[in-house]
């Protein structure tokens, strides 16, 4: 079987690199920036494929099954569709190209061809039909499946910046939130008064996107926080330094953008999680411009090591730069719903005036 695979420009070698480790006899070929075509064994090995969270550096994964050239000799839409397999007629259906600057002016042609396509309501959760856009003549038609591919075509979200967020770093969480846990996830693991733990959080775009999930935050920096946030009456904000703050009670979430080496950040997520101080985190790794993936890797031994672990992704999403996204996920118990709520809402008694400026 092959597969097809997009990711940042750049990344195409740490991709390698993460499948070569994941993927026992897979044979890899770097296509241009951004793709990467895996040739998978047949046999119980190609069954045991990794699902799309767990590929950091994969935007997108889909099965091949055709490569169409030639195209600008006709009606692209009526070529593509002879080679359409029958088993692909009621999939939804996606039209881009890669997310890489020599590719920009396919958008026009691959928008309009996309009209064609009505989506479906319940698309997210099905198998879908691809048509990625190597070239203007040049298209790959191909089939992705849950969970081995990203839950929005292209894997490249549109996210709006929001107004209110006090920097763009916002939306690295709000993405990492929307691709690293289902709905269903999502829902249990952020129940309004639960507390979180923001280190390094100034100015306080990760804080905004816990405010907006009805989190309590104690935020961690010797910068300044954004004043409207402060302003809401559930943020604590702490003047010290993020390596050596410990909450005096365990909290639900640590999250954490601080700019560090890879191996300092891993090792400060590990001391969190073993030492029961959370028993969620999202944070990101920067990585070292040499042995990207390497680096990734060792990092993520270590917190698959950490007692009470029972789930680790870990991605590097479209708003990340050099640096992936970890989540992770423990069995520890969390506060009681009491001692949760008790010291913000001291805090919010405290700051007067309430205003939430992430209410819509």
């Amino acid at each position: 079987m092959r597969r097809l695979l997009l990711t940042r420009a750049g990344f195409e070698d740490d991709l390698c690199v993460e499948l070569a480790t994941r993927v026992p006899g897979v044979q890899l070929q770097i296509d241009q920036p951004g793709v990467v075509w895996a040739h998978c064994p047949s046999g119980p090995q190609a069954a045991s494929w990794p699902a799309w969270q767990t590929l950091a550096f994969a935007r997108e994964v889909i099965e091949v099954h055709a490569e169409v050239s030639e195209l600008s000799r006709g009606d692209r839409l009526a070529i593509l569709q002879a080679h359409w397999p029958a088993t692909l007629q009621h999939d939804s259906v996606h039209v881009y190209a890669p997310d890489a600057d020599a590719l920009r002016t396919l958008a026009p042609m691959t928008a309009s061809l996309q009209k064609n396509f009505p989506q479906r309501a319940d698309a997210a959760s099905k198998p879908s039909t691809h048509l990625i856009f190597l070239a203007s003549d040049r298209c790959v038609l191909g089939r992705a499946a849950p969970p081995h591919c990203a839950p929005i075509a292209s894997g490249v979200p549109r996210l709006k910046f929001p107004a209110a967020a006090p920097s763009r770093s916002t939306l690295k969480l709000d993405e990492a939130l929307l691709h690293l846990l289902s709905p269903a996830e999502h829902a249990k693991l952020f129940q309004p008064g639960m507390q979180a733990v923001d280190l390094g959080a100034c100015p306080g775009g990760w804080t905004y996107q816990l405010l907006r999930r009805g989190l309590f935050v104690t935020a961690i920096d010797n910068g300044r926080m954004d004043d409207a946030l402060m302003r809401t009456g559930r943020v604590q904000h702490l003047r010290t330094d993020g390596f050596r703050y410990l909450p005096p009670k365990p909290v639900d979430w640590m999250v954490c953008d601080m700019v560090e080496s890879p191996l300092k950040v891993s090792d400060l997520a590990a001391a969190w999680l073993g030492g029961q101080h959370c028993r969620f985190a999202v944070f990101n790794l920067k990585l070292p411009m040499k042995k990207r993936a390497q680096a990734m890797l060792q990092c993520l031994d270590k917190l698959a090591a950490v007692t009470g672990v029972t789930t680790l992704r870990v991605k590097q999403l479209f708003h990340d730069r050099e640096e992936v996204t970890v989540l992770v996920l423990t069995e520890h118990q969390g506060p009681s719903g009491r001692d949760k709520l008790r010291a913000p809402r001291i805090a919010a008694h405290q700051s007067g005036r309430r205003h939430d400026p992430t209410r819509r």
